[in-house]
């Protein structure tokens, strides 16, 4: 008898295996150390720039292209 064939006839075994998996990962998860479970900072810069009455494509090359490759490079610092 194969796995499939015995979850089909016994709905409840099913329900039961299932439950013990759940609880098995949670309790992994409970016992897991702060060295599998770092915590991480992502480095978020955020810029406005205003440029009135300009065209997009103008924005794009005068403003936004050099903010980019200049910010592109900023370390992280720690906070």
């Amino acid at each position: 008898m194969s796995l499939p064939s015995l979850c089909i006839e016994r709905p409840v075994f099913t329900i039961v295996l299932n439950l013990l998996v759940i609880l098995g990962g949670l309790a992994g998860f409970q016992t897991l150390t702060i060295r599998e479970l770092p915590v991480v900072s992502i480095p978020v810069i955020s810029v406005t720039t205003t440029y009135g009455g300009a065209k997009a494509s103008l924005v794009e090359t005068q403003v936004a292209t050099p903010l980019v490759e200049q910010l592109g490079g900023v370390e992280a610092c720690a906070s």
